[in-house]
């Protein structure tokens, strides 16, 4: 059995832990009004593909609306998987991050319309969004990815921090490190409640490193593991990087920058907009290079790529299958083959 990532003494023995914390995941992937893990429905949304996976304990009705019928195959190899992991850790250092979410989860119950502190036990909140940010990047999922050193930078600061503990030793030996990072926390509260149902929200992570990013829920942080890298804002993130939200390092207590529904779905939307222009970019590729390479030149019509998008963004589909690579690859032969003889018109003519 492989060590465990975090204190790399213990064999990596436990099972079933959440990447990102569930309290924090249940309300974007959980089926409606279901309570407790393995409830969940996720897509994973990619340039040229959506990837879907879903809790075991999601019932058979709910699978069958969101999906259409699934094969014994299927139903194994999309059983939630992307967020939830095995062997990566010891129980000794999972308790640990379940300390951590304990303790942040009753930090919700604080919400102001002005900035206000969640928590004045700032060294917990902070190691707390570091714990998130560590293990995605330790575990390979989603797009965020420490540097080398950070990444070893936390998991020493998480390996010898403890939870509700004296962390004055602690402190007083990382304080070279923790006084180097700062983060902003944007939050809208019950942001998933005030809006249409069908838009939802995000777990998403940023590629940037200044600063490391992440949208989960009605949350939006921030981190910056140097001084420097306040002043140099290298990477965008949707906006919330020109926002002034307030900093909070490891003594100062957390502070938080409330955001309307409207600001927070401003920011949701260029989500949405950027990911549908990555794909269209990227279907309009492989349509043009299909549409060459089946003989004919220069660009597919751009009214059989509109109708192949339409075909695919059709309300008759089923919401599990829609925008899959196997989707995309079934719609274009349709309509290709639907078109075949006004393209080889179009190939005589030339």
């Amino acid at each position: 059995m492989n060590r465990c990532k975090l204190c790399v003494t213990n064999d990596a023995d436990d099972t079933g832990s959440h990447v990102v914390p569930h309290f924090l995941l249940k309300r974007i992937f959980n089926v409606e009004n279901a309570k407790g893990r393995d409830q969940e429905i996720s897509f994973k949304i990619s340039a040229l593909d959506v990837q879907m996976s879903f809790g075991r304990s999601v019932q058979p009705e709910k699978l069958e609306e969101v999906f259409g019928d699934l094969s014994d195959e299927e139903l194994e190899a999309r059983a939630m998987a992307d967020l939830v992991v095995d062997n990566e850790w010891c129980k000794s250092c999972e308790k640990k991050f379940a300390d951590l979410e304990s303790f942040y989860s009753k930090t919700l119950a604080v919400e102001k319309e002005t900035e206000y502190q969640s928590t004045d036990d700032s060294l917990g909140a902070l190691m707390f969004w570091l714990s998130i940010i560590w293990r995605i990047s330790a575990t390979g999922k989603n797009n965020l990815r420490l540097s080398a050193k950070d990444e070893r930078k936390i998991r020493n600061l998480l390996n010898e921090y403890e939870p509700g503990k004296n962390n004055d030793e602690f402190t007083k030996k990382w304080s070279p490190v923790l006084d180097e990072i700062s983060y902003q926390v944007y939050r809208s509260p019950d942001y998933y409640k005030k809006i249409d149902p069908e838009h939802g929200t995000f777990l998403l992570d940023g590629k940037n490193m200044q600063p490391y990013a992440i949208m989960v829920d009605e949350f939006a942080v921030l981190i910056y593991m140097k001084k420097s890298h306040l002043k140099l804002k290298l990477a965008a993130f949707f906006d919330f990087e020109n926002l002034d939200g307030a900093l909070s390092n490891f003594d100062s207590g957390e502070n938080i920058t409330p955001l309307s529904v409207e600001e927070y779905g401003s920011h949701i939307s260029k989500v949405v907009e950027y990911m549908k222009d990555i794909k269209l970019d990227r279907y309009r590729g492989i349509l043009n290079r299909l549409y060459r390479k089946i003989g004919h030149q220069g660009n597919m019509p751009e009214h059989i790529v509109g109708e192949i998008i339409a075909q695919m963004t059709s309300d008759e589909r089923k919401l599990g299958r829609k925008y899959t690579h196997e989707d995309f690859v079934k719609c274009t032969t349709e309509v290709v083959l639907k078109h075949h003889v006004e393209l080889r018109q179009i190939n005589r003519g030339r």
